[in-house]
């Protein structure tokens, strides 16, 4: 099986890194990739896509804390995790397609 965050995915985030209102982040996309690949790949699992944001948030949330334990704090990486879960659960650009068939 191929990485689901592969170049083709982490380049379209690149170019995209947008916060809600469709402005340019002012973190740099090396700071908050970590927390778009988590979103990414959690958008990916199928207990996610039939879920809202708000009833995937707090599981989203604990998982978040087990895995990157000495990272940001939830409330600096929420939105690229919202942002980049959503893409994956949308099948944004047809890349979830390609990388769940892999």
């Amino acid at each position: 099986m191929r990485d689901r965050w592969n170049d083709e995915v982490r380049n379209a985030f690149r170019n995209l890194v947008v916060d809600p209102y469709g402005e340019r982040m002012e973190v740099p996309f090396d700071d908050i990739e970590p927390a778009l690949r988590f979103g990414w790949e959690k958008g990916l699992k199928e207990e996610y896509p039939s879920l809202t944001w708000e009833e995937a948030e707090e599981e989203l949330h604990r998982a978040w804390r087990e895995q990157h334990p000495r990272s940001q704090n939830w409330d600096n990486v929420k939105d690229a995790i919202r942002i980049a879960w959503g893409k994956a659960v949308s099948d944004w650009r047809g890349l979830a397609s390609k990388v769940k068939k892999s």
